[in-house]
């Protein structure tokens, strides 16, 4: 019945994962969204031990073992697997911005050839790095003017012909070229600006202090909940355990186990029993009632309790993972003001991978700038990138002393 049920589950969980993954959702929607599919997993994992059905029929004899048999209900639902990997994927993202990622998703690649969607190289330097090489900016910029003709050189000298649909950083690089005052303070600022409005990065927010004091709660939360945890399950298994024999599990209803009767009552089923052949008796064990005698207060007692420790201990293991990726963010922007949004992410991911591909396959670090016209965008990026540091001092010279 679970085994069916979870399968049912496989399309809810896409559908979650991806309206969380959309770059177009909100950071409050998408926070919703990941409660709800933490909340299904938990949901499930508890359902499953009060149906107590085959094939996840356990023998359980105390708080402890919830842990294991939770893992094994895990290793057989396949959607479980799937949030487990859309939490560890998110946790580890922002590690995989490296040259060589590996391409997992729609979202990651290990070679791109887009032009990803025409941005102003000077502002993926900045969202890169969450700074910029201005000198380099200004030579790839020029030639993206180039290529969209808001520029063109005749004799060595660059004349301005059009500023429309244009950044302000890139009309900012026309100002450069039309001899007014260029200024690199107001310049990274204005990247900064457009970085934020186009949700490419967002605000990090609270000083080093609070940042700090923020590190610390992450690592010492997690070891607090986890001991907690821990102490809640010892209580649990030593106040309302639980006894398993012959596939079935009992609650301690008075004080001593072995309390016989060889008599039959109406209601035998309801209490460890058995047949001894030898002298043709049935025996039941009346301190012993079994855990679907939800009617008995005893029993109702100790199997929430049994349910509150199970649910515990799988919440305490995916609040962990979640503090553990929340001081990878941290630690990462510990120094910096602001910090990359989803979307960034993604783009940056792109952009490494675009890097790979001129790298790797258009020999591009060889090409001249006479070229830009049949290469078009990839030499543009390729000096934003760094893949071709020659094409840079030529520009560079003109307008940077």
């Amino acid at each position: 019945m679970m085994l069916v049920l979870g399968l049912f589950i496989i399309p809810l969980s896409i559908y979650l994962i991806n309206e969380a993954k959309d770059y177009k959702t909100s950071v409050k929607k998408r926070r919703l969204i990941n409660l709800s599919i933490i909340g299904i997993s938990i949901l499930f994992i508890v359902i499953t031990f009060m149906v107590n059905m085959e094939p996840f029929k356990f023998d359980i004899e105390g708080g402890r073992d919830y842990l294991l048999f939770s893992l094994i209900i895990f290793i057989f639902t396949p959607f479980l697997w799937i949030h487990l990997g859309y939490f560890v994927f998110g946790a580890t993202k922002s590690l995989r911005i490296r040259q060589k990622a590996k391409a997992k998703s729609k979202s990651e690649y290990i070679y791109y050839r887009e032009t990803l969607n025409k941005l102003s190289p000077g502002l993926l330097m900045y969202i890169r790095s969450l700074d910029i090489d201005v000198k380099k900016a200004i030579a790839s910029s020029i030639l993206k003017l180039k290529l969209t003709k808001n520029i063109e050189e005749k004799s060595n000298k660059f004349a301005v012909t059009k500023k429309d649909n244009l950044l302000k950083s890139e009309e900012m690089i026309l100002d450069l070229i039309q001899g007014k005052h260029f200024d690199e303070k107001k310049y990274i600022d204005e990247l900064n600006k457009e970085a934020i409005e186009l949700g490419y990065v967002k605000k990090n927010f609270g000083n080093i202090f609070v940042r700090i004091v923020k590190i610390i709660l992450l690592i010492v939360l997690p070891i607090i909940n986890t001991i907690c945890s821990i102490k809640f399950d010892t209580y649990v298994y030593d106040e309302y355990p639980l006894y398993s024999y012959a596939g079935k599990s009992y609650v301690l209803v008075e004080d001593d186990i072995g309390d016989i009767h060889f008599d039959k009552p109406s209601n035998y089923e309801d209490y460890y029993h058995g047949y001894i052949k030898e002298s043709n008796t049935f025996f039941y064990d009346k301190s012993l009632i079994t855990t679907s005698k939800f009617s008995d207060p005893d029993v109702r007692k100790t199997m929430t309790m049994q349910y509150l420790d199970a649910a515990y201990f799988t919440t305490t293991f995916i609040l962990d993972i979640m503090c553990i990726y929340f001081l990878i963010e941290q630690l990462r922007y510990i120094k910096k003001n602001y910090k990359r949004t989803a979307n960034g992410i993604d783009l940056i991911n792109k952009s490494y991978a675009l890097k790979n591909f001129l790298k790797d396959f258009s020999d591009i670090k060889n090409r001249k700038e006479e070229e830009l016209i049949l290469w078009e965008y990839y030499l543009v990026y390729a000096v934003a990138l760094g893949v071709n540091e020659k094409i840079n001092d030529k520009l560079i010279n003109k307008y940077i002393k």
